[in-house]
């Protein structure tokens, strides 16, 4: 009986397949369901991976999954990882039930490193518009709960991409799908094509695969204009990111500023995933490495890096961090700080202000005031250098930054943020 519905179920989809796309979106939508938390799906908690354990199991889950899959052809490995996992800037989203990861998805944030889908496709004309940018990736569901698959995917997802739009102030979310799936995230979410035809991805074994991207900006006016007020919250997307169902289930914690450059590795656990259980260290390249000798400022990583021997290239006077603000300038408008160093900071946004005053918001609660000249620009962002500032708030967050990049380094766990 199983198995008579399984093919009626693939008979449909692939009828529904053939369909025009508006009529193709509008049936998806119109039978679109989700499970709201009851029973055990209350008890799964939507957060960021935080210890050994939970990386490990989530690492394990997703080169599991793409055995299965056959989205890899390296069957022979325990866990699937890759240098963006090095990056103080990604992020391991994970669903756990009790001590045990149900579900995965990771989120890369835009950085010298490049992003994952690049392997596939050229960002070019994404990156000229200043916004700032994620990729969704290592999506990985346990077989057990793959049946409730519409309680655990959905959440996780949605939990991803609010994460990614409250706490890292992402503007853009891409992702790469197999072919099979693409129309389903572009009826269900919105998604839009990077790519007109599906075309073989190296990255999971040569699959056909779409690049898609979605603007968080306009999230739930899409959302509204493609679901309405009527529909109930269970089958409304709308209604579901506009009062989330998961809220309680769901970790949003902010650090005490708006920072998101944690050093999420101390050297015993960078060494255990990435030379260890990986040879992720080992084929980094001379670029590579470069970037990551600039994100991690203590001298302690140094020799792991493998950058000691590379006389020429010097470390900025300033180390530069990833963060998530807003500044207020004098004319009353409101644009975004990605990038802080002691000296200065970079803007998002066009601005003809070569000195800019305003206040930077540096958390909910705290405010800076600065002056700043302009140093360089290029299309919707431009780098300002520091004239005056409230000193004692400014230096404030950077010994926070830097207490707290280095505190890391003297414990054995690893922690993930």
């Amino acid at each position: 009986m199983k198995s008579t519905i399984k093919i009626l179920k693939r008979f449909s989809l692939k009828l529904l397949q053939k369909l025009p796309s508006s009529w193709f979106d509008f049936l998806v939508r119109l039978f679109f369901a989700v499970d709201l938390p009851s029973g055990r799906l209350r008890e799964v908690q939507y957060k960021v991976a935080q210890t050994q354990d939970e990386v490990e199991q989530a690492l394990k889950l997703i080169q599991d999954s793409y055995v299965e899959s056959k989205l890899t052809h390296k069957s022979s490995e325990e866990i699937r990882i890759n240098k963006y996992k090095l990056l103080p800037t990604t992020t391991i989203f994970i669903a756990k039930y009790k001590d045990e990861v149900v579900a995965t998805a990771s989120q890369v944030m835009d950085t010298g490193l490049g992003l994952p889908i690049e392997s596939f496709i050229s960002l070019e004309n994404q990156r000229k518009t200043g916004r700032r940018i994620s990729e969704i990736t290592g999506l990985a569901v346990k077989k057990a709960w793959r049946s409730q698959s519409t309680g655990i995917f959905f959440p996780l997802i949605s939990y991803s991409v609010l994460y990614c739009r409250r706490i890292i102030g992402t503007q853009d979310v891409v992702i790469v799908t197999r072919a099979s799936v693409q129309k389903f995230y572009r009826a269900i979410f919105g998604f839009k094509p990077l790519s007109l035809k599906a075309t073989a991805h190296t990255g999971v074994n040569n699959h056909l695969s779409f690049a898609q991207i979605l603007d968080l900006d306009k999230l739930e006016e899409n959302f509204k204009s493609l679901y309405g007020l009527r529909r109930p919250t269970h089958k409304n997307v709308y209604k579901i990111f506009k009062n989330f169902p998961w809220e309680s289930q769901c970790d949003f914690k902010k650090e005490k500023y708006d920072f998101l450059c944690n050093h999420s590795f101390t050297l015993k656990t960078m060494k255990y995933f990435f030379s260890e259980k990986s040879r992720v260290l080992e084929t980094l390249s001379l670029e590579d490495r470069k970037v990551l000798h600039n994100l991690y400022h203590n001298e302690i990583y140094q020799g792991l890096i493998s950058l000691e021997n590379i006389s020429y290239h010097k470390r900025r006077k300033h180390p530069r961090f990833y963060v998530n603000m807003n500044i207020n300038n004098q004319m009353n408008s409101t644009q975004k700080v990605f990038q802080i160093s002691k000296g200065g900071f970079s803007v998002q946004g066009d601005t003809n202000e070569d000195i800019l005053e305003g206040y930077i918001q540096l958390n909910d609660k705290t405010h800076c005031r600065v002056k700043a000249q302009k140093v360089w620009d290029s299309p919707h962002v431009a780098g300002y250098k520091i004239i005056d500032i409230d000193h004692s708030k400014w230096d404030g967050l950077l010994s926070w930054v830097s207490e707290k990049t280095n505190s890391k380094l003297e414990v054995d766990e690893l922690q993930v943020a």
